[in-house]
């Protein structure tokens, strides 16, 4: 365990919030209401906001994250996240110290340190008719369910040591600007860390088939059925929300994705099924009912088939790779 010899200065705090100011994006905007540090931070009661809240835990610490009768284990590393409306609880957790680590500290106490932490609260405007990358992934980060994941696997965590350094020079010609740069990327990287997962048809079956390169009616196809896989769904339905004919819709998916579309919705489940028993700890049975599917039987049996494995002998192996046809996991269209 690494512990910091010093606390470090809150002036940089002081100069975040200083600068924080609404950062456009196309269709919205983010707001910043304010960034938070605290080298060891207590144990807090549970509470709720109404904007995101998110922590990131730093080098030192363990503890819980408590979101309503659920228990999450924290470490440093963690990034979780507090979403409005919902009641949570932060606690730490003080184990008693490896001998080798007691000249790290000037403290007399054989338990760990209480966490150190960093987070942001922010929220976003977003035009009803946004339809851009960060517009979507505020839609998928307010319909998420992720609550903690390994920060160290994300560009979040390198992000939040730049922005700290950038606000620990001050007034510096050019920090503003550099501070809203690193800040939007940031939230960016927060975004898509914590937003349920999104599928983009870059197939595996064509990597010559680019997003950009699809026709408009396929790319709102795509849309339209990825936004709606927890119910029945047409070909009928989906073209005429398109303001197409379905044979018309078909001989497009056909022609730019080398499959019906389907196949494309069946598949676009699966995939999304995959993510959420990787990410998720929920049951079997609700990410069936969330991706479209009415029995589980029948899940578990095209599940099986597509990847070669239950789904819970997929949720359960650290090594089965994911058979991707359509898309993939965190991408966009």
């Amino acid at each position: 365990m690494t512990i910091l010899k010093r606390r470090p200065s809150l002036n940089w705090i002081t100069h975040l919030n200083d600068y924080a100011a609404p950062l456009p994006f196309p269709g919205g905007a983010f707001e910043i209401l304010g960034w938070a540090y605290h080298a060891a931070l207590p144990d807090n009661l549970p509470h709720r906001h109404t904007i995101y809240e998110v922590c990131l835990v730093g080098e030192y610490g363990e503890g819980v994250f408590t979101v309503g009768e659920e228990q999450y284990p924290l470490s440093p590393g963690s990034l979780f996240f507090a979403r409005p409306g919902v009641r949570h609880r932060i606690q730490n957790r003080r184990s008693p110290m490896s001998t080798t680590n007691l000249s790290l500290t000037n403290s007399s106490s054989l338990l760990t340190p209480l966490m150190e932490l960093s987070w942001v609260s922010f929220g976003w405007t977003l035009r009803q008719d946004a339809n851009g990358e960060t517009a979507s992934l505020c839609r998928r980060l307010a319909r998420s369910e992720i609550v903690v994941v390994d920060g160290n696997e994300t560009p979040v965590v390198s992000l939040w040591k730049v922005l700290k350094e950038l606000a620990e020079t001050g007034t510096r010609a050019g920090t503003k600007e550099q501070i809203e740069g690193v800040s939007r990327a940031l939230l960016l990287a927060i975004l898509q860390a914590g937003a349920e997962p999104s599928f983009d048809t870059e197939a595996e079956i064509d990597s010559n088939t680019r997003p950009h390169a699809l026709p408009t009616s396929v790319r709102l196809a795509i849309r339209f059925l990825q936004d709606n896989l927890e119910r029945h769904l047409s070909v009928e339905e989906t073209a005429q929300q398109m303001g197409i004919s379905s044979r018309h819709l078909a001989r497009l998916f056909t022609e730019h994705l080398g499959v019906s579309p389907t196949e494309f919705l069946e598949r676009t489940r699966l995939d999304r099924a995959s993510g959420l028993l990787r990410r998720t700890d929920l049951p079997i049975k609700e990410i069936a009912f969330r991706t479209g599917y009415s029995s589980v039987h029948y899940f578990t049996r095209r599940f099986h088939q597509f990847y070669g494995a239950s789904p819970g002998a997929y949720r359960d192996s650290d090594t089965m790779s994911p058979v991707r046809i359509l898309q993939k996991e965190g991408a966009l269209v």
